[in-house]
């Protein structure tokens, strides 16, 4: 999983909303869940990503877990690489090149944190409220998220809101070239208790280290 694909979550916006018949708005929706997870002391997701490349038709899935605490602090874990943040230094480790990058996590507004999968809002796209639909068995909203600008990546972003627990269930994006990454969001416990050290890296015996 490439650290800027799988996060690439990060686009989410508040712009000009509509109203819909019940009197909910996007900005609604948006609001309950930045509600609901901020609230909790930590959020740990079992996670699933599948992304398509439309000109050749091949897909890849990968799975792993990610347990966030706070703005920053972060591990995220699949069957080939680890990301672990402590908030200040950013530990990326390949399993299969048995390879570890140590870099300073930079807190800018291009930062490329799991959290955004949340809260990244950014202005450039016209958000919108489709129907609700079900998904395996939950009732959801569906944000449909447009980009309004023409150099933007990512052109169109649709997220599944738990209407229940107020937080995404799946989230569908299209970029420029038409590849179809989706993200399922399998299990989102707030709350969960977090060990002491599980925000630093512990590098394995033989690793190559390289410090960016």
């Amino acid at each position: 999983m490439k650290r800027r694909r799988a996060f690439g979550v990060a686009w989410l916006v508040v712009l000009p909303v509509q109203l819909m018949g019940n009197g909910l708005r996007p900005e609604d929706v948006i609001q309950k869940v930045e509600q609901e997870l901020k609230a909790a002391k930590s959020i740990q997701v079992q996670f699933e990503e599948i992304y398509e490349w439309k000109q050749t038709g091949d897909k890849q899935t990968v799975r792993g877990e990610m347990l966030l605490q706070g703005e920053d602090q972060f591990r995220v874990a699949t069957d080939d690489q680890t990301i672990v943040s402590d908030g200040t230094t950013l530990w990326t480790y390949s399993k299969p090149s048995n390879r570890v990058l140590i870099d300073r996590l930079e807190k800018t507004d291009n930062a490329v944190l799991p959290r955004q999968m949340f809260f990244g809002y950014k202005k450039d796209y016209q958000v919108r409220l489709g129907r609700e639909e079900t998904l395996n068995g939950s009732p959801c909203y569906v944000l449909l998220f447009t980009a309004e600008k023409k150099d933007v990546y990512i052109v169109q972003i649709r997220v599944w809101v738990d209407k229940e627990r107020w937080i995404p269930r799946k989230i569908e994006q299209v970029d420029l070239s038409k590849n179809h990454p989706t993200f399922l969001l399998h299990s989102v416990e707030t709350g969960a208790p977090v060990d002491v050290g599980t925000f630093q890296f512990v590098v394995p015996e033989g690793a190559e280290i390289i410090r960016l």
